[in-house]
């Protein structure tokens, strides 16, 4: 699950597109234990391309959540450790340099036994 929090003082963008388990506004870094990126489930360019999208915005001090399959885009079909973080450029800001600012969460760890 993600679970975006607006601690802004104005409405953002939350808009989307959910298609192979997993919402597509955001990026994914999914890391083995050995800090190489877990292998990714092959998809059809057809899947890849179909997506369902969604508009919505997050008001200031308000959070939304979404729920994603990442099993359906990563396989996860060794035991060990892996490390886990979704970012989302931020459409409506830009930083200094003028490049959009990307939002990061925090590192979750699973661990697959077995």
């Amino acid at each position: 699950m993600i679970v975006e929090k607006n601690i802004t003082s104005h409405t953002i963008d939350f808009s989307g597109s959910f298609s192979g388990g997993v919402d597509n506004a955001f990026l994914y870094d999914v890391k083995d234990e050995d800090g190489k990126p877990a292998e990714q489930v092959q998809m059809s360019r057809l899947e890849r391309q179909m997506g369902n999208p969604y508009w919505s915005d997050i008001l200031a001090g308000k959070s939304e959540t979404r729920e994603v399959l990442l099993s359906q885009k990563y396989k996860f079909d060794r035991p060990g450790k892996y490390f886990i973080q979704v970012s989302r450029p931020d459409i409506d800001f830009l930083d200094k340099d003028g490049n959009r600012v990307v939002v990061r969460s925090n590192i979750i760890t699973i661990t697959i036994t077995g």
